[in-house]
């Protein structure tokens, strides 16, 4: 979707009830890319491929002006917190 959420997907294969059922929880709810590969899942699992592909969106994803100044005030106060 244009604002960067998941609009749809297919699955296929041992396991799709898995993934679906997490992949129908983030459209519903609008879950970004960044917010589903900060998910803890159990490593190995089904879900690992569901977070690893949330991983490359969020990376393809363009930053905001907003969060580089974020960015670089957190590195500041990691530096001044040492």
């Amino acid at each position: 979707a244009p604002d960067g959420t998941l609009a749809g997907a297919s699955i296929v294969g041992q396991g799709a009830a898995e993934m679906a059922a997490l992949l129908t929880l983030a459209m519903e709810h609008r879950i970004a890319p960044e917010r589903l590969r900060a998910l803890s899942l159990p490593h190995p699992g089904l879900l690992v491929p569901v977070a690893r592909l949330a991983e490359a969106a969020a990376a393809l994803r363009p930053i905001s002006e907003r969060q580089l100044r974020l960015r670089a005030m957190t590195r500041q106060l990691m530096f001044w917190k040492r």
